[in-house]
């Protein structure tokens, strides 16, 4: 207990510092910080979070962002630390109108005693470099200075250089050009990483409402990673390139449409290197392209739109048949066999006022996707088919009382083409009913009440005699109620209960009929009196109540399903919530719980969550 009220002083201590730094900031500056301390169980996370950016004179300025991130987990073995530090500084000094020096100072601290990896990182850089606007539209910026990173036990030292240019926005022979090309590089003695962008978009607009515009892009990216303490490095490399086009059309006032068109191609390799000596490396090439078509509707009474697509990808690797079983590398799995994969899908989204009282939003979609493989010992191919529908219907019957209804259809049928898999063809059906009631007494009573139908049925078109039934069922009905009430012109009162039903069991579609095997029911309680001081200070004690009770069924001698309690579960405790917001400035935010657990064994425990928030604008 004495070490758990450290940890939370020690929360409120760096919540006070921070406040006294704040405080020495010049006046009339923008400054933005922000500090929390939270515990969950036996996890305790501080965060601090720092931005400035201050005008040092007419002709310089300098911008600082600190992120600080620090989570301890205690265990009975001990307790386990994890910080995460990131540091950013940059300053800017004008020397002539259009040319800029820029300094920037970069540093991250990553350790992990937690995980039992090696995930250790520090990253230190400096630059310097300029940044020049030759034009209204035009910015170019260079920059170049040391870098030292150390990882995996490796120190490495060496240049870090970026280079970036802009054109935006161009207009030249009616039309709309806008270039851009980025590149940077760290350059160590036995690694690498690289970014390269490059991007052409050409835009033309021939009458209001009518578009069409083409977006030509590649990049090209690197990564050398350590993988062990000897020094092994894993390099990853990647190269898109891509053309994006889309055409808009107005065919009247109220009706738009748009067409887009993708066509994408991307290599990736990977390779591992010890010594120097390449040991392994493997390739894949992706192919996709994507045509789409959405008609719009914006008139009086009904918005919505109906859209049409159509996707093929296909993955062609360097070696058809993997050699092995496990993934090549974390970062991309080399173990999928060539494929090739299609995609149709028909959606519509409409919004209708059918009066002042009544509206009605609706959603449904289909899609059919396909996989095929070459592969004569892959059984994967598939078919999968999808149907997803939702309305929701709101009436407003008065001013103090309003109805939505919520209906809701998933359907999802998977189709494996060999027969070797064809055990695992099924049917997922979810049908969901959820109507809410929302009633107003005057300005001191407020009261919502919901209920909920859930349904989720699973089978499997065929279900082998000799083994367990697969198919299953999962139902729910939920029923929630939320009641507030104002007291006094400061004081509010609310209550929020949730009752929750569920049901598992084996499922005989052909019969519609269940086997029943496990039943629990939920419920949940808070109660809260929110105390309101002029809108600047919310004191809000409660308490908050779970309770959870299952059963198992089994069946008898005689084949009759017996039910047997397995047990309940409860937790309940006191809650405390403070909001504090002087200005719009400064807003504290404080949340704690302690809460007593009982399980099915009657054995009581006790933990703690606090969550505490601080932002300052200053």
């Amino acid at each position: 207990m004495t070490k758990n009220i450290i940890k939370i002083v020690s929360g409120f201590v760096c919540l006070l510092s921070s406040l006294s730094y704040a405080q020495l900031s010049l006046p009339g500056q923008p400054v933005y910080q922000t500090l929390g301390f939270r515990q969950e169980f036996n996890t305790y996370v501080w965060n601090y979070s720092f931005h400035t950016h201050k005008q040092l004179s007419s002709r310089s300025s300098v911008e600082i962002n600190e992120r600080f991130r620090s989570s301890m987990l205690e265990l009975s073995a001990g307790e386990k630390w994890k910080d995460d530090q990131n540091l950013d500084l940059t300053f800017r000094y004008s020397l002539f109108n259009n040319t800029r020096l820029v300094g920037r100072l970069r540093s991250i601290v990553y350790r992990d005693k937690q995980s039992g990896f090696n995930n250790d990182i520090q990253v230190h850089d400096g630059s310097l470099g300029l940044a020049i606007t030759p034009r209204p539209r035009v910015h170019l910026q260079a920059s170049a200075g040391p870098k030292w990173d150390r990882r995996f036990g490796q120190n490495d030292s060496g240049l870090y250089y970026s280079f970036d240019a802009a054109a935006e926005h161009i207009e030249w022979e009616e039309y709309d050009h806008s270039l851009r090309f980025a590149l940077g590089e760290d350059r160590f003695a036995g690694r690498r990483n690289k970014d390269l962008n490059a991007g052409y978009r050409l835009k033309k607009i021939f009458t209001p409402g009518t578009m069409d515009s083409l977006h030509i892009y590649t990049w090209q990216r690197r990564r050398d990673n350590y993988t062990s303490l000897r020094g092994d490095i894993e390099s990853f490399q990647e190269h898109v390139s891509g053309i994006h086009n889309t055409l808009t059309y107005k065919v009247s006032p109220a009706v738009h449409l748009l067409a887009q068109t993708l066509f994408l191609n991307k290599d990736v390799q990977v390779s591992s290197f010890s010594a120097d000596t390449l040991q392994k490396s493997r390739k894949r090439n992706d192919e996709m392209i994507n045509q789409s078509v959405i008609g719009r509707v914006d008139a009086e009474g009904i918005e919505g739109e109906v859209e049409f697509s159509y996707n093929a990808q296909s993955q062609l690797y360097d070696v058809s048949k993997p050699s092995v079983k496990n993934p090549f590398s974390r970062r991309t799995a080399f173990i999928t066999p060539d494929n090739q994969s299609e995609r149709y899908y028909l959606g519509t989204r409409f919004n209708i006022r059918l009066s002042d009282s009544d509206r009605i939003y609706a959603v449904a979609s289909a899609s059919r996707f396909k996989y095929d493989t070459p592969d004569t010992n892959n059984y994967d191919d598939r078919d999968e088919l999808r149907i997803n529908s939702r309305l929701t219907f709101e009436h407003i019957f008065n001013k103090s009382l309003k109805l939505n209804l919520n209906i809701g259809v998933n359907l999802y049928h998977m189709v494996y083409i060999f027969g070797e898999r064809s055990a695992d063809n099924n049917w997922n059906r979810i049908f969901r009913l959820n109507p809410t009631i929302h009633y107003r007494i005057g300005e001191r009573v407020r009261l919502s009440q919901s209920f909920e139908v859930l349904a989720n049925y699973v089978d499997y078109d065929y279900e082998e005699v000799d083994s367990a039934i697969r198919s299953f069922v999962f139902r729910k009905f939920a029923v929630y109620d939320s009641l507030s009430c104002r007291i006094s012109r400061r004081t509010v009162v609310s209550m929020d209960y949730r009752l929750q039903l569920e049901e598992n069991g084996q499922l005989l579609w052909e019969k519609w009929s269940e086997k029943i095997i496990s039943t629990r029911r939920n419920q949940w309680l808070h109660i809260f009196v929110h105390y309101n001081y002029n809108d600047l200070f919310t004191l809000s004690p409660g308490y908050t109540l779970y309770l959870r009770d299952q059963w198992r069924y089994q069946s008898d001698q005689s084949g009759n399903q017996v039910r047997n309690k397995q047990g309940t579960f409860s937790s309940y405790g006191p809650i405390l919530r403070i909001r504090y917001a002087p200005s719009a400035k400064l807003n504290l935010i404080f949340d704690a719980v302690r809460q007593a657990v009982k399980n099915a064994d009657k054995k009581r425990y006790y933990f703690n969550n606090i969550d505490i928030k601080l932002n300052w604008f200053f």
